[in-house]
């Protein structure tokens, strides 16, 4: 447990101490750095100006004369400067200018009525910026002084009657409501200013925000169209080059039975242009982002398809084994599929002149295993291509992975893996 040093308790005490202090004095450690509001302005010069009429009116009676006229004007002048020390320009002290006001001008209006015997309502602007300035700390205090003790110092008038004691108390209480309500009017102004500035920061940070979005927006959009055009490049990439690979090794057949067996080249001409116009179809299905012919099968009858289809045009074996639990695939693997195993076979063909290929499909809890294995002429360092790149990528983005071997002379092995999380 860490343990404070002799000089660190000592400064530790001496903060403890201080804040104690300051929350004991906290009754006259009111004052708040504060703008002056356009309402302060205007309440300081009417305050101002009722004391100058004041002193305007004790200057021209002439009852005032002698030692009382120059205690008035002191106590004036007094009364004016005092309370006004606690409430200036950046600063107010909501506690003590009430009760310099009440101690000042109250005593003020206290001896004018007791001593001068004077009916002179002092109190009416000072009582209208107590009331504006009011604090609950001393609510109680002014409320009990200027609304019931003042009033009854008119009880030093001979015969005077309780109406008068009784309307010096509504005065009172009529102008420390109004400073009061003032005081509310600026605060709801005060408020209504803090929130529309705070709704124009929002309503710019929104702006920002918006921008921001389109700009977000736009990005996506570009790059979706990026992924777009990749992905119809790639479609169009392995129904063309599969179908015109059928096609042309076809052809190539026909040009040799055209002479020797006629009615067996038109059956294969006749095959051959209905595996055009399939491959034809397939293209516009491809550009209308339509799927291709077959999704509706099963991937093993699908699978089957194909090759039979390649095996009848090439001439070359295919054959096709299947591991484990076969599942109806989502279309996006079940195209995959697909599509690694066209673009295996027309590589398989095109580019290593294969007699037999081997198509291994595995099926397993947590993947699928699809292999392809030809005995073309392989080649060493096989380097992929747009073909291998474009199945990197339809793997890619089902978080698979793919694999390639060949060796020249020997053939080539293609392998596919991709995560079902079954």
């Amino acid at each position: 447990m860490y343990k404070r040093s002799f000089l660190q308790e000592v400064i530790y005490n001496a903060i403890i101490m201080k804040e104690r202090i300051k929350e004991s004095a906290g009754f006259y450690m009111s004052e708040q750095p504060r703008a002056w509001q356009w309402l302060d302005f205007l309440l300081a010069m009417v305050r101002a100006g009722w004391f100058f009429i004041l002193v305007i009116v004790f200057i021209t009676d002439p009852d005032h004369t002698g030692m009382s006229f120059y205690i008035i004007l002191i106590w004036l002048l007094v009364a004016f400067i005092v309370p006004q020390l606690f409430w200036r320009p950046g600063t107010i002290n909501t506690v003590l200018y009430p009760l310099a006001e009440l101690v000042c001008t109250g005593g003020l209006q206290v001896y004018i009525s007791l001593i001068l015997h004077k009916d002179i309502f002092v109190l009416a602007v000072p009582l209208l910026t107590t009331g504006y300035f009011i604090h609950k700390k001393n609510l109680w205090l002014i409320l009990t002084f200027f609304i019931l003790l003042i009033p009854l110092a008119n009880l030093a008038f001979p015969g005077s009657p309780w109406t008068d004691i009784l309307l010096a108390v509504l005065q009172n209480l009529l102008m420390l409501a109004l400073g009061y309500i003032f005081r509310r009017m600026l605060n709801a102004h005060i408020k209504m200013k803090q929130l529309l500035r705070e709704n124009e920061r929002q309503y710019q940070l929104i702006q920002e925000q918006n921008q921001m979005l389109v700009a977000y927006a736009k990005q996506v959009e570009e790059l979706t169209q990026l992924e777009e055009r990749n992905r119809m490049a790639r479609e169009l990439h392995d129904t063309v080059g599969h179908t015109f690979t059928s096609v042309i090794m076809g052809m190539d057949a026909v040009s040799y039975l055209i002479d020797t067996a006629p009615d067996v080249a038109r059956e294969k001409l006749d095959v051959l242009r209905q595996v055009a116009r399939n491959g034809l179809a397939e293209v516009r299905r491809s550009i209308h982002e339509i799927a291709p012919k077959g999704q509706e099968l099963p991937l093993s009858q699908h699978i089957a398809r194909i090759t039979n289809e390649f095996s009848l045009h090439t001439g070359a074996s295919v054959g096709i084994h299947i591991e484990g639990e076969v599942h109806d695939e989502v279309l996006p693997v079940k195209m995959t599929l697909i599509r690694c195993i066209q673009e295996s076979l027309t590589n398989a063909l095109r580019h290593g002149q294969a007699k037999n290929i081997t198509i291994n499909l595995k099926f397993t809890a947590g993947e699928i295993i699809l292999s392809i294995e030809d005995d073309g002429v392989g080649a060493d360092g096989l380097k992929p291509g747009f073909g291998l790149s474009s199945m990197q990528q339809r793997l890619a983005a089902l978080h698979g992975t793919l694999e390639y071997w060949s060796e020249k002379g020997k053939g080539t092995r293609i392998t596919c893996l991709i995560p079902t999380g079954r």
